[in-house]
């Protein structure tokens, strides 16, 4: 505050390298955390979530690890492991918090003004391809007429 009480703005820095606050916001804003887990895992999609195995321990039941796009996380019922698409990459990918900004930057192409190191993550690549996989249901249509004689006939 200034000796008249009004309140100073001032230019607030994350302490990710000097990236503003801003662009981390923007990065932040642009992860989507299904395609970001997506481009890792497979992925197939129940519901309004999307389900997956856990990479983060030896899961072999498809249902434990669960992504929820409204909600931009992902949680892993056997294991514990959750948060959103940067938390991901910071453990599966072993990143710093910075470091998984300047990825999720490069990926989106949000530009960041900065001396960032880029070759420690651009070099970066999905084990595995992404694959989301939609589960549609069937519908079953029947002609009128076939309903009609079913319905005669359990009268």
């Amino acid at each position: 505050m200034t000796d008249t009480g009004e309140r100073v703005r001032t230019h607030s820095f994350s302490k990710v390298n000097f990236m503003d606050r801003i662009t981390e916001e923007k990065i932040k804003s642009a992860a989507n955390v299904v395609d970001v887990i997506g481009d890792f895992i497979q992925l197939r999609k129940r519901g309004m979530e999307y389900q997956g195995l856990c990479p983060f321990h030896d899961d072999k039941t498809l249902g434990n690890f669960s992504v929820n796009p409204n909600k931009g996380l992902y949680k892993c019922f056997a294991c514990g492991a959750g948060g959103d698409a940067i938390d991901f990459l910071m453990k599966h990918e072993r990143l710093s918090y910075g470091d998984a900004l300047h990825y999720l930057a490069h990926k989106y192409s949000i530009p960041v003004d900065d001396d960032y190191d880029r070759e420690r993550w651009q070099n970066i690549k999905p084990a595995k391809p992404k694959q989301i996989v939609e589960v549609r249901k069937e519908m079953l249509v029947m002609e009128r007429d076939v309903v009609r004689l079913t319905m005669k006939a359990t009268q």
